[in-house]
């Protein structure tokens, strides 16, 4: 595949990659497979076992948790990463708002640059590891402050805290 110098830079502009050099982005992303997708196609599906993670090159998406819009993304966003780290069950369902392009990677092809001892593969690990870590500690945060001066239904308020539509972070 040919990696635009675009794509590159966009990957490297996201802080899961923003570890990478311009040509390890590029190298990265030549790891990936390109896919068009067509508007009202849906790319992830909450509840369904994650096995890749994809890289928005063209297009824009929406991010829904439970029918409630978390946020809506271009060129340059990540969806997925989870999987790479926890083959679990997806989180949230991302769909294509507009046509696009994405580059799809298998966690079969990560798990092969950590068994190489890649350094990209490394680098791309603890950029997606950093994020994870940034996710829940801003959960434990937000737990911490309700059972420090609880109010009511405690888990309720949680629960709408996470679902009234807050911007994920990426």
């Amino acid at each position: 595949m040919m990696v635009s110098e675009q794509a590159a830079a966009q990957l490297r502009a996201n802080s899961n990659f923003s570890g990478l050099s311009h040509s390890e982005a590029r190298d990265f992303l030549a790891l990936g497979n390109v896919r068009d997708f067509r508007a009202g196609e849906v790319l992830l599906r909450s509840g369904e076992r994650g096995d890749s993670m994809l890289i928005l090159t063209a297009g824009e998406v929406v991010v829904r948790l439970d029918d409630v819009e978390r946020s809506r993304d271009g060129a340059g966003a990540v969806f997925g990463e989870m999987s790479l780290v926890d083959p679990g069950l997806r989180s949230a369902t991302v769909t294509a708002c507009l046509d696009g392009q994405l580059i799809e990677f298998p966690r079969s092809r990560i798990l092969e640059l950590l068994k190489e001892a890649d350094p990209t593969g490394i680098k791309v690990l603890q950029g997606i590891t950093a994020t994870v870590s940034q996710r829940l500690n801003s959960v434990n945060g937000s737990i911490r402050r309700e059972v420090a001066r609880p109010r009511g239904n405690v888990f309720r308020r949680l629960w709408d805290g996470f679902s009234k539509g807050r911007k994920v972070r990426r």
